[in-house]
């Protein structure tokens, strides 16, 4: 890791065009369609600048994870970014939510081989002691979710 805080980069090709690659990745709840983690509500805005969603992470018994992205740009065909705010409540001992390191996700669709490369990128700042923990693991469930946006794209599963 370097002073900027660990970089997420996952990638998977999709049998579709880059159009509806990214068409699908607009609404919240199809990114994370099939995940561990719930999207709690989502407030969505044209052309997706704006868009808000809540989410209730995985964590152990103990501990409530929450997070808030909104997405921030959103060019057409080519890129969504969103920064991700998560908080951590531990049940029992704390009261309020403790923040952890803001983030920045951001979703690229080139194309290729008459298809689209869809490609996620998560940076941080200046990751808190919580992050080093997770780091494994987010390797694994972007990888998951990449999947499961391949297959559900790949197959017309859009209203799933």
């Amino acid at each position: 890791m370097d002073e900027k805080g660990p970089v997420v980069e996952e990638s998977v090709h999709i049998e579709a065009q880059p159009h509806d690659v990214y068409t699908y990745c607009l609404d919240p709840r199809r990114i994370h369609d099939g995940d561990p983690v719930t999207v709690t509500d989502v407030t969505m805005r044209s052309g997706g600048v704006g868009t808000v969603a809540h989410l209730k992470g995985v964590a152990p018994p103990w501990v409530d994870e929450r997070v808030e992205f909104e997405y921030t740009e959103a060019v057409p065909d080519e890129l969504i970014r969103f920064e991700v705010r998560p908080t951590l409540r531990f049940k029992g001992i704390r009261k309020r939510p403790v923040a952890t390191t803001p983030s920045t996700f951001t979703w690229t669709f080139t194309p290729e081989d008459r298809g689209t490369r869809l490609m996620f990128t998560a940076e941080m700042s200046k990751p808190s002691f919580f992050d080093h923990f997770g780091e494994k693991s987010a390797h694994r469930m972007i990888q998951a979710r990449l999947g499961r946006i391949k297959q559900h794209v790949e197959t017309g599963a859009q209203d799933s």
